[in-house]
Order: C-alpha cells, then structure tokens, then sequence
C-alpha cells in the first residue's frame, strides 16, 4: 500500500484545523511551529491562502455593510427627530445628529417655564409643556 510520512499526517491536521475555522494561530501552536508565519509559509498551498484572503475580504465586507446599514438608521431616527422638534427655533440640529441650545440660553430656551415639585425643579421648554403638540 501507500506509505505516509509523519508530515503528511501533520499537513493533513493542519488542513483539518483550517477546515473547522481554526485560526492560523492554533493550527501553529497544535504543530510545535515558532510562529504563524512558519505555519502559513509551508503548511498552506497558494488556493488555500487565496480562499483565506477571499473569506477575510467577504467577512470585512459583510461588516462594513452592517456599518452601512446602522447609519441609515440613524439618519433615520435623526430625521425623525428633526421634524419632530422643528417647530421649536431655540433648538438647532447638526447634520452629525448633535442637538444644542443657542449660547446663553437657559435651561429650557426662550420663556422656558420653572416649577417646583417636591424640592426639584422642573424645566419646561415653550412647545412641550403638558397638553401641547
């Protein structure tokens, strides 16, 4: 029959290590090598360290995607909030989604309105006092 050298059974470990996810890192420590560069150099075949590259490039893909789609909805929930308090001028929005008070003014804005309930003071701003819309 076939004969097989020690290093074919290491090759084939290596091989099945990769194939279940294992990183590069793991598959050199299982081996005894120095390093990663070790293992990577003479362990993976060139389609191998081509399918590494194309599985790194869809992952890093995939998350810049999931990025993207954070940030819609964020530009969403900022419009939403944007309409929701335009009618009030003493609040100014950025397009970062920041929100601010013009300089100088306290608390609540223009004619804000202070009460006190039970030892605290409670600020209301024009346009959302309790019964407006």
């Amino acid at each position: 029959g076939k004969q097989y050298r020690v290093h074919d059974l290491r090759k084939t470990i290596a091989r099945w290590i990769n194939e279940n996810e294992g990183s590069i890192a793991e598959i050199s420590a299982c081996l005894g090598h120095s390093s990663p560069e070790v293992t990577y150099k003479h362990y993976f075949a060139d389609e191998v360290k081509e399918g590494l590259a194309a599985s790194g490039q869809a992952k890093a893909m995939e998350r810049l995607g999931e990025l993207l789609q954070e940030r819609e909805s964020l530009d969403k929930e900022i419009e939403e909030l944007r309409a929701l308090f335009s009618h009030l001028d003493h609040i100014e929005f950025f397009d970062d989604g920041g929100v601010a008070l013009p300089e100088g003014t306290a608390f609540g804005g223009p004619g804000c309105i202070i009460e006190s309930h039970d030892g605290m003071s409670v600020v209301r701003a024009p346009g959302l006092e309790p019964g407006t819309s």
